[in-house]
């Protein structure tokens, strides 16, 4: 059966030209493009690949993985290689979806890269339902404490309160996981990220109803002089959907 998926292929030589061709007889859409690291970047966030074919000595390849994984819905990422590389970069091996060794089998490929294709997109599918739930969840719960999108910090918020609820997290996790996340996926700094989540948590958190608050975080937010912190705001709503949701499932 013939697919659309596209695949992406940046590296040089005759080894990823004969792929190239294989896949396309295969029915794949696959796509040469040069071993530039940035050039693989921007294409798979333009293009938006099912998979990414890379060799393993192209240039900074760890970064390019893992900005590749940062991308929503990330391609898969194979590596083509020599025996001797693969024996010597052990780390590379368990970050990709695959490694393949030069000269290539075909067959082993083609058959490797369909069967991880139904995965993922049964996974994708999977985690679509239960993202747009959680999605709905959280922003009820933004617009009981006055949290409207109206505020620059709105988007930011929901999406690092969703990112705690699919992830155990501690305050220390906010400056090197969620702000820098949430900041490359939308092309800012993580301190704009934070400054926005702040003003927008200090400035509904004066309009919201106390017993909102009080069911939320508890009596000690009847303190007229009390806040929370972006990380306290966050954790504490993500803990309370981890507790609602836990118990739909159980």
């Amino acid at each position: 059966m013939q697919t659309k998926s596209t695949i992406l292929l940046g590296g040089n030589g005759n080894t990823f030209e004969f792929l190239s061709q294989q896949l396309r007889l295969a029915g794949y859409n696959a796509e040469n493009i040069s071993s530039n690291p940035l050039e693989i970047q921007f294409e798979s966030m333009t293009a938006r690949p099912s998979a990414v074919f890379l060799s393993s000595g192209s240039d900074n390849i760890m970064v390019l993985i893992e900005n590749l994984k940062r991308i929503t819905n990330p391609p898969l990422v194979y590596i083509v290689q020599s025996a001797y590389e693969m024996s010597k970069n052990k780390k590379l091996e368990q970050i990709v979806t695959n490694y393949f060794t030069n000269p290539i089998d075909i067959k082993l490929i083609i058959d490797s890269v369909k069967d991880d294709m139904l995965k993922r997109d049964a996974e994708i599918k999977g985690n679509l339902q239960s993202s747009a739930h959680i999605h709905n969840v959280i922003s009820e719960s933004l617009h009981k404490l006055c949290v409207t999108p109206n505020y620059n910090g709105y988007m930011y918020l929901r999406e690092a309160i969703k990112m705690a609820v699919l992830e155990p997290l501690n305050s220390r996790g906010f400056s090197t996981k969620i702000y820098p996340d949430i900041a490359y996926r939308y092309g800012v700094t993580p301190a704009s990220i934070e400054r926005n989540i702040r003003t927008a948590i200090i400035k509904s958190w004066e309009k919201a109803s106390m017993p909102d608050k009080i069911e939320m975080f508890g009596a000690f937010s009847s303190n007229s002089k009390w806040h929370p912190t972006n990380s306290e705001f966050i954790l504490i709503i993500a803990d309370k959907i981890n507790r609602e949701l836990l118990c739909t499932t159980t």
